[in-house]
């Protein structure tokens, strides 16, 4: 049995006839016997690597001497120290390194340089590899997988076949569920949601309360949070901001600086510049209308204008209804999107401000 002296976290090895492990941490000397030794039971991976089964010598939390555990690589890839436990058919490998009180198992895999730590779990058929991180209570379970240089902590749940990857984080108590995947540097926290087949990704953020879904992608430097929910094939970017108890959805597009927030709801249509909507009174929509029967959408700016959006158009009322005039003079469709101006201002109360 081998002893391993630690000083500054500086690891040597000997061996000691007593069976006694020494730990000596700077001021901290602490002895304690092994709670798991290499058994000569092993099974060969599919990379051709021998992973041996260990057992566990010392009862502890997880574990009652002589229980057989999962399969490590080697005995560095399970601490000696804290609760931390591998059983079942789950397997560390490579450098990863399961410590703390963390536990893995079911048929779940940690390979690479991974790390599981805290009270952080594991389970099912759930994979962590790269330089993947997961600490603090988090839970990978199903068929989840956390790699590249992904970090999960606090409270936070990544489940069934979601995945989590690149530089991405996901912390407090949020969860990743579905077939969602949060990658790049996209953050999500709080008590957020991404289900379904979402995607988080870029530097953009979602957190609060915050629930994206659907086939929704929040990207670039957008930012979904408070109890706002985004969903259907909705999309989030540039330097949007969706927030409150807004809902985007539907073929919906919020992009540039633009704001949805407070109780307002969109779907279909483009949303872009400065736009800043915080109820329903601030936008409208229409739908087939035109040559190429397109979504005309009305909404009110930061700087109190009128902007539409019309397929590739975007600009003031008065240019919208240049364009018009100068692309569908003598047509239906002049008519049509004529009746559309007309209808946008008394939505937006134009005909009084002129009458002031």
């Amino acid at each position: 049995m081998k002893t391993n002296i630690i000083i500054n976290k500086d690891v040597r090895s000997q061996q000691d006839k007593s069976g006694i492990r020494v730990v000596c941490l700077t001021k901290y000397l602490k002895i304690m016997e092994e709670k798991f030794i290499l058994t000569d039971r092993f099974i060969v991976s599919d990379s051709g690597k021998k992973l041996f089964q260990i057992q566990c010598v010392e009862t502890f939390k997880y574990a009652n001497a002589g229980d057989l555990g999962g399969y490590v690589a080697k005995e560095e890839n399970l601490s000696q120290l804290g609760d931390a436990w591998i059983c079942d058919d789950a397997r560390v490998y490579g450098d990863a390194r399961v410590y703390g009180d963390a536990r893995v198992f079911g048929n779940a895999r940690v390979s690479g340089s991974a790390q599981v730590a805290g009270d952080a779990y594991v389970s099912d058929s759930a994979q962590v590899y790269g330089s993947a991180q997961v600490s603090g209570n988090a839970w990978i379970c199903s068929n989840a997988q956390v790699y590249g240089n992904a970090q999960v902590y606090g409270d936070a749940r990544v489940s069934d076949d979601a995945r989590v990857f690149g530089n991405a984080r996901v912390a407090g108590s949020a969860q990743v569920a579905g077939d969602a995947y949060v990658s790049d540097s996209a953050q999500v926290s709080g008590s957020a949601q991404v289900a379904g087949d979402a995607y988080v990704s870029d530097s953009a953020q979602v957190y609060g309360s915050a629930q994206v879904s659907g086939n929704a992608w929040i990207c670039s430097n957008a930012q979904v949070y408070g109890s706002a929910q985004v969903y259907g094939s909705a999309r989030v970017y540039d330097n949007a901001r969706v927030f409150g108890n807004a809902h985007v959805f539907g073929n919906a597009r919020v992009a540039g600086s633009a704001q949805v927030a407070g109780d307002a709801i969109y779907s279909n249509g483009l949303i872009l510049g400065n736009a800043y909507i915080d109820s329903n009174d601030k936008h409208c929509g229409f739908d087939c209308f035109g040559s190429q029967n397109r979504h005309t959408h009305a909404y009110m700016t930061t700087d109190g204008e009128i902007e539409i959006t019309c397929g590739c158009f975007r600009g003031s009322l008065e240019e919208f209804l240049k364009k018009v005039e100068e692309t569908h003079k003598g047509t239906i469709y002049e008519k049509q999107y004529k009746a559309i101006i007309e209808v946008i201002k008394v939505k937006f109360g134009v005909y009084e401000k002129d009458n002031v």
